[in-house]
């Protein structure tokens, strides 16, 4: 990574340079992506409820569940990966794809938006003063 950041930085267009880029770009395809990563809702409290896009690198042969914080979704296969979910939440969550051991894989954290502002408390002044 440091390779190719020296790449971009002086545009030295050499064998090093090349296959740096090459292995960042093959880093960035195999990774876990979730789509949104936030709900927005009228107010503060309200449910959320969101279909959420996943999409994952090949994983290994093996069982593996989605949990919402620590509450099992569903599980799968990895032949045939689950790249939908419909999710239901109140407050911020983290979205976790566990193995067959319960070891975490990958995780996202789902954020909660409002619309509303939060309430400013304003302090109110006495219209006199002693000094």
């Amino acid at each position: 990574m440091k390779q190719a950041l020296l790449c971009a930085l002086f545009i030295i267009p050499t064998q090093g340079c090349l296959a740096a880029k090459a292995l960042a770009d093959e880093t960035r395809l195999h990774q876990w992506l979730v789509q949104p990563k936030a709900c927005i809702v009228q107010k503060l409290g309200d449910t959320c409820e969101i279909d959420i896009n996943i999409t994952l690198p090949p994983l290994p042969p093996g069982q593996y569940c989605y949990h919402q914080d620590k509450q099992r979704l569903i599980c799968f296969d990895a032949q045939a990966q689950v790249s939908q979910l419909t999710l239901s939440y109140t407050q911020t969550i983290i979205l976790t794809l566990q193995n067959q051991a319960n070891e975490p894989f990958y995780s996202q954290k789902l954020k909660i938006k409002t619309r509303e502002s939060k309430k400013r408390v304003r302090r109110v002044r006495d219209p006199w003063s002693l000094f």
